[in-house]
């Protein structure tokens, strides 16, 4: 009795070859694994894989001169079915172990060329477990013939019979099988998934993907939020505000969005997205303080979508109108402008050209489309504006001189009076005064103080020199009379007139008035130093008025480097100073 792994009662030896698959059922058996599994494991869906894929899945049937490949291969195949026979060791599991092992090498090539000529050679003894006779996969460890599917009372019930009409149906079915995997596959799954959901989180993460490289378009079925009116059509996707937003772009130019109820202009019903036109971005981040807002456009390609993004600080009286619609590229209040997928359009047609931004960092997008090869336009500016590459880049810029516009700004110090020159609409030339400070009177009224202290100081430390004066005389008259007392006094000591005890008293009052004596000079000669450093101390400092004065005189006079119209002229606070801004456009 035949033991199976199931196995089956089988036909002779001999007519094994006539009871095994036909190549064009291992092939299309083993692209529609190529299509069904190695696509979803990251294996690219090319040519050259599926070619791969098709000669390796008949490599097993070498060991038989019957097979194409044995025709092909006649030494070989005669060899090895001499040797081993037909489905034997080409078509066991061993076999598989050793050709990938062999075969290891080509993983320093391709991952992928190594998984498509295994994948294709192990789909071959698999499949062939579905014939009448199956296949010895455990060879040559076991004679077993495997077989697939085994039922008990009629064992070659759903086995296939080679070149049968069950054998060409098979086939048939696994080719016509190729076709929907193959276009699942060439979509990936992922995006198959959100085709088929055709909601607005799959839109987003299409766009999120296509739009590293690719203009991005949307079929959309929708209806206006506020009047529930039908909305649909194909539209320009430019950005994408949160996992459920995306921002479009109609005929007229303007933008609006598309999401869930409540949260954008249109409510999404059905959205797909797709790629357009190559293209790549250039993301710039820009510092917008103490600067026009007009001076933007001197930053961007205006033959291209640029889009700007950011707040920014102004002290201006800035009126921006409501707008019915939920989303605005351009909103703000108390002194804030705010700026999403803002156009230069956007900035005109709000009038915000000549706002002064005091603080500020603004990021500027701009997508360029790469063009096709051989066009003639691709020498043009468009390729080479911002960025070498088909890459987005990210970077920090500085704002360049302008043509058009130019602003000169002035710090003025609070003690400062500005008296201007030059009005608003005037024409001015390079060098003509513009305005001119008074700082000048200040410095001259600090002089004058100054010399009165000065002259103040002077007499008092006078007055206090001769009362010091008058003081020492009178110390002086004293100590000469104690002096001359003492001296009697000892006169009379030797005549033996006064005791020793009484002519101490004289001796320590002599003592006591000279010591009086000496401090009111050490007093005098120290006030005389302080006289002469207060008076140096005054002096420097009316120097350093002076030194003020003429700096003050000579930058008194607002001078224009360049010449033009006159536009405006603004006082800005800037914390305890004032920033003095004339605004000129430039002839």
């Amino acid at each position: 009795m035949q033991r199976h792994l199931p196995v089956s009662s089988c036909p002779p030896p001999d007519d094994w070859a006539l009871n095994a698959m036909t190549a064009p059922t291992h092939i299309a058996f083993a692209e529609l694994l190529y299509l069904l599994i190695l696509t979803t494991t990251g294996v690219a869906l090319t040519v050259p894989n599926a070619l791969l894929i098709a000669v390796s899945s008949v490599l097993p049937d070498i060991d038989t001169g019957a097979s194409r490949i044995g025709r092909f291969l006649p030494f070989v195949s005669f060899t090895l079915e001499r040797r081993f026979g037909h489905r034997t060791f080409t078509h066991s599991l061993a076999c598989v172990f050793l050709f990938s092992l062999l075969l290891s090498p080509l993983c320093l090539i391709g991952r992928d060329i190594y998984t498509c000529l295994v994948m294709g050679y192990l789909s071959h003894p698999l499949l062939d477990t579905g014939t009448v006779n199956g296949t010895k996969l455990f060879y040559p460890f076991s004679g077993l013939r495997c077989v697939f599917p085994l039922e008990a009372s009629r064992p070659q019930r759903y086995r296939i019979q080679t070149g049968s009409r069950n054998e060409k149906v098979l086939g048939v079915i696994f080719f016509v099988c190729c076709i929907p995997t193959f276009y699942v596959a060439s979509q990936g799954y992922e995006r198959f998934i959100r085709v088929t959901q055709r909601s607005i989180e799959a839109a987003v993460r299409d766009y999120e993907e296509f739009s590293r490289d690719h203009f991005v378009t949307a079929t959309i079925e929708s209806y206006d939020m506020l009047t529930k009116q039908a909305f649909m059509g194909s539209y320009e996707i430019v950005g994408a505000i949160n996992p459920h937003t995306l921002v479009f772009k109609t005929p007229d130019g303007r933008l609006h969005t598309i999401g869930k109820s409540f949260e954008a202009d249109y409510v999404a019903e059905s959205i797909v997205c797709q790629k357009d036109r190559p293209a790549y971005a250039s993301v710039r981040t820009v510092d917008m303080s103490n600067q026009l807002l007009a001076q933007l456009f001197a930053l961007v390609d205006t033959s291209v979508e640029n889009y700007f993004f950011g707040d920014v600080t102004t002290i201006d009286k800035v009126s921006l109108p409501e707008n019915i619609h939920l989303f605005s590229s351009v909103t703000g209040s108390g002194g804030v402008i705010k700026l999403n997928f803002a156009t230069p359009n956007d900035i005109r047609e709000y009038n915000l050209e000549l706002v002064y931004v005091t603080k500020g960092i603004l990021t500027i997008k701009s997508i360029f489309p790469v063009p096709a090869f051989g066009d003639p336009s691709s020498s043009g500016q468009n390729v080479h504006a911002f960025s070498g590459s088909g890459d987005s880049s990210c970077t920090r810029l500085s704002l360049p001189k302008f043509d058009t516009y130019s602003q000169l700004s002035y710090l003025v110090e609070p003690r400062d009076s500005v008296i201007l020159i030059k009005q608003q609409g005037d024409t001015i030339r390079q060098g003509d005064i513009l305005a001119t400070k008074t700082t000048i009177s200040f410095y001259e009224e600090e002089l004058t103080v100054n010399e009165e202290k000065l002259a103040a100081l002077t007499s008092q430390q006078s007055a206090a020199l001769e009362d010091y004066d008058r003081r020492i005389a009178a110390a002086e008259l004293d100590v000469a009379i104690d002096s001359a007392d003492y001296l009697h006094a000892r006169t009379l000591l030797k005549s033996g007139f006064l005791s020793s005890g009484q002519i101490f008293s004289y001796e320590l009052k002599l003592h006591r008035e000279r010591a009086a004596l000496h401090k009111l000079h050490s007093s005098q000669r120290a006030l005389a130093r302080k006289i002469v450093l207060d008076i140096a101390r005054f002096h420097l400092r009316d120097s350093q008025m002076r030194e003020k004065a003429r700096g003050a005189r000579l930058q008194s006079e607002i001078r224009s480097p360049i010449g033009g119209i006159l536009l405006e002229v603004r006082h800005l606070p800037q914390d305890s100073k004032t920033r003095l801004v004339f605004i000129v456009k430039r002839f």
